[in-house]
């Protein structure tokens, strides 16, 4: 407020109404601020928490591509595997796979037998839920069809149809596994995953319950050889690891579910 006295200008000081207007004035903007703020600093913090997060993730990814290239470099031709019995396999592949590369800890075992039977793993986390059985089987057992396209991860197929079960009476294929062992392991042991494997072939499902009830309609990913897996190891470690498997992302992928192309 000004005023003139004099013929000069002088200045008078403000009454306690406009020195609360002021106050309020600057504690609106002085808030706001402490907002902006408070939100940057959020931003930042998950921004960081969220790189190293994604930093972690691609390190092991790294880590356990290499170690599967080591893998498929030992045994490039497969010769030296064929024809072996399913303890090999289970010991120059099977085991190395799944505790050196996809991380499972060496914890895997069965105290509980299923009529009579007992699964070949039970993988469990570090607090001792079980997520995953896994059934082995010799090199020379087939899980998969020869014949057909879409081996490598990228597309689902049903698990009773001609991708997992052909041979003399349907004697062969992946589907013999899922619907004789798997599916009733996975009961008694509550587990969400299934996975039969051959050592070169993984074929993996989510697994709904002992009855059986809708595994004919379920659906399953394949890798049929180690290639095949290294061409889209990004895949197969997102669906087999255990950093990954706890999402129940072989569950939930929204991928396209086709008939095997022939």
């Amino acid at each position: 407020m000004k005023t003139v006295q004099s013929g000069r200008s002088v200045q008078q000081p403000f009454d306690d109404v406009q020195v609360r207007h002021r106050f309020d004035d600057l504690l609106g903007i002085l808030w706001f601020q402490a907002k902006v703020l408070h939100r940057r600093c959020c931003m930042l913090l998950c921004s960081k928490q969220y790189r190293a997060k994604i930093c972690d993730v691609m390190l092991a990814l790294d880590s356990s591509y290499q170690c599967f290239r080591s893998v498929r470099d030992e045994y490039g031709d497969l010769s030296s595997i064929f024809g072996a019995n399913e303890a090999e396999v289970r010991v120059r592949l099977i085991d190395r796979i799944l505790f050196e590369c996809l991380g499972w800890p060496r914890q895997a075992g069965v105290e509980v037998s299923v009529e009579d039977r007992r699964p070949d793993y039970v993988l469990r986390d570090e607090d001792g839920r079980n997520w995953v059985i896994v059934e082995a089987k010799r090199a020379n057992f087939r899980l998969v069809n020869p014949d057909g396209r879409g081996k490598d991860g990228r597309q689902k197929f049903k698990l009773s149809g001609a991708a997992f079960s052909f041979g003399k009476s349907g004697k062969e294929g992946a589907w013999r596994v899922f619907s004789e062992q798997i599916v009733l392991y996975g009961a008694k042991f509550g587990t969400a995953i299934g996975i039969a494997t051959n050592g070169t072939q993984w074929v993996g499902a989510a697994v709904p319950s002992r009855s059986g009830r809708g595994l004919a309609d379920e659906s399953a990913v394949v890798f049929a050889s180690l290639d095949a897996i290294l061409a889209q190891y990004d895949l197969f470690f997102n669906y087999f690891s255990i950093s990954n498997i706890a999402s129940l992302s072989l569950a939930k992928a929204r991928m396209p579910m086709t008939d095997w192309l022939v």
